[in-house]
């Protein structure tokens, strides 16, 4: 049980990690793309 509940957190803390890398590469995009329309 214990093992179970270590490894959906660690899924979990992967998935959050990986969201907030492509929130800030789509961040980047977004920057990038309002300075070019400019």
């Amino acid at each position: 049980m214990l093992i179970i509940d270590v490894y959906v957190l660690n899924i979990h803390g992967e998935a959050l990690e990986s969201l907030r890398q492509n929130n800030l590469t789509y961040n980047t995009m977004h920057r990038t793309m309002l300075t070019d329309n400019h």
